[in-house]
């Protein structure tokens, strides 16, 4: 997909070596997965006023599509509607395993927890 070949030669993912130690996590894993392959994802960080987590994507070809992301780390699935070329921004509270729909300036857009 070129939109995924773009962003891969753009924005390279940063990486950092440190020492290891003792956790509860396996060596190796991943922190999220989305698809199908139009919905990309640009920012994952920490909420402005929050411990949650901020996932910002968008949906890149056009066409409307149920996102799915994802997060094994946390044992959660995530499905939302994304419109054609539409921005989503999603506020995580991995702690209680539920999330929900923000706007760009992270403001809790009216309508359930899921």
């Amino acid at each position: 997909h070129v939109v995924n070949l773009a962003y891969e030669l753009n924005q390279p993912p940063i990486s950092s070596v440190t020492y290891s130690h003792i956790g509860d996590w396996a060596k190796q894993n991943s922190w999220i997965s989305t698809k199908p392959c139009n919905i990309i994802l640009t920012s994952m960080k920490m909420a402005e006023d929050s411990n949650n987590i901020i996932l910002r994507l968008f949906e890149s070809t056009g066409v409307k599509t149920m996102a799915k992301l994802n997060l094994p780390v946390w044992s959660m699935e995530i499905e939302i509607l994304c419109q054609p070329f539409e921005i989503k921004t999603i506020s995580l509270d991995h702690r209680k395993k539920q999330w929900q729909e923000v706007n760009l300036i992270e403001e809790k857009i009216t309508g359930k927890i899921k």
